[in-house]
């Protein structure tokens, strides 16, 4: 059964099965990327974007759940198993969606969410205390898998109706029963703490997504000449620019819990979708920038342009959610996100000031301003290094003698 819910979570590390889970993940995300690849990335976005915020609520519900009532069990173990098969037939048949052929997907994708909607039913059927918030839950995700349902039966147009107003219905009833949650919260005099493991669940899941971009230069070198130096110098760059996101987000964000609340526990999952989407995004545009399909007319300079100023966008959002250290390095990332607002202003700016001088150019300039955020942080770190033994003397010559 279920594990009870309780306000404080105990430490604990992300257990085994959750990584086993969510790399599961990376093969449906690199089916949902792989699409885009082919044909006018512009014309598919708005596709990717609805399965990808599917694929992705399902994840995110999964990893909800096992936070607040898994355990290493039988019961959670099965229906662990269970979510992987579905998330395992959600890879094999998306790429039909972008064919046209949705079908198959809505009977994979159907069956993820009515195992969710049936794991929140039964953890207020075996906790009663916590069945006035399982029943919002479940029941709001029971419309949305009607939806779902209802959508195998009309052509595409219609099914991609349904399946926003599905995504609406499983990310809004968060919003929907927060009044709720904190009225319970207050009767029974309880503070909602979301676990450390949260915050690394997370981030090992955002190298997976960013994994794609890798995948995405594997994918466009083999399209193209390798005895060309000028392919092994756009891998170089694009290979960097994953890096330096890479950097960015765990120097900001990493070994940082959520502040307490369950108002930043669900932050924590909205702005993430976006910096999932964003880092998905940057592994195909990666892909055609390589073999210069489709950046004639600009296009995918802009896709990717967008796309790493969202990345940038949502690090400073979650800065913002998780808790602080303490005065001074709070300082520094106050600093250190004002420098991140001016690059997304230049980088949205760069494929329209760079248009003369080629995907090189256009690649160097997003190098060269992550590596000043990286350089400006790194300097400001380094910088608040050297006060601590000053400031640790001052404090101990300010002790009284005895």
């Amino acid at each position: 059964m279920p594990e009870p819910f309780v306000p404080d979570r105990p430490v604990r590390k992300v257990s085994w099965l959750e990584l086993f889970h969510d790399l599961v993940y990376a093969a449906t995300i690199a089916q949902v990327t792989h699409a885009l690849t082919h044909g006018d990335p512009i014309h598919q976005l708005g596709t990717f974007l609805l399965v990808f915020t599917l694929v992705i609520w399902s994840w995110m519900n999964g990893t909800y759940y096992y936070d607040l009532h898994g355990n290493p069990y039988l019961w959670t173990r099965i229906f662990t198993l269970a979510q992987m098969l579905a998330t395992v037939a959600m890879a094999v048949t998306v790429g039909g969606v972008f064919e046209g052929n949705h079908i198959p997907f809505a009977i994979a994708f159907g069956s993820m969410q009515a195992l969710i909607t049936f794991l929140w039913w039964t953890t207020g059927w075996f906790d009663t205390d916590h069945r006035p918030l399982s029943k919002p839950h479940s029941g709001t995700y029971a419309v949305a898998l009607a939806c779902i349902a209802a959508s195998v039966f009309f052509p595409f147009h219609i099914a991609k109706a349904l399946w926003a107003v599905a995504i609406a219905l499983d990310f809004g009833v968060e919003l929907i029963i927060f009044k709720r949650f904190e009225k319970v919260m207050a009767q029974k005099q309880w503070i909602f703490k979301p676990s450390a493991s949260i915050v690394e669940r997370f981030g090992l899941f955002t190298m997976i997504v960013l994994g794609e971009s890798v995948f995405g230069i594997v994918n466009g070198m083999l399209a193209e000449d390798l005895t060309s130096s000028r392919t092994w110098l756009m891998l170089a760059g694009c290979m960097l620019i994953a890096f330096l996101l890479w950097w960015l987000y765990f120097e900001l964000l990493g070994d940082r819990r959520t502040k307490p609340g369950f108002r930043n526990y669900v932050l924590l999952n909205l702005v993430h979708l976006p910096a999932f989407a964003a880092f998905a995004l940057a592994g195909p545009c990666m892909a055609l920038l390589i073999t210069g399909t489709g950046t004639e007319c600009g296009t995918v300079h802009v896709l990717f342009s967008t796309a790493v100023a969202v990345a940038l966008g949502s690090i400073v959002a979650l800065s913002l959610i998780l808790a602080k250290e303490n005065e001074r390095e709070e300082l520094a990332r106050v600093k250190s996100n004002r420098w991140i607002l001016v690059v997304i202003i230049l980088v949205l700016l760069s494929p329209w000031l760079l248009r003369a001088y080629g995907t090189p150019a256009f690649l160097l300039a997003h190098i060269i301003l992550l590596m000043a955020l990286v350089v400006q942080g790194t300097l400001s770190g380094a910088y608040e290094k050297l006060l601590e033994p000053a400031e640790e003397s001052g404090s101990s010559t300010d002790q009284p003698k005895l």
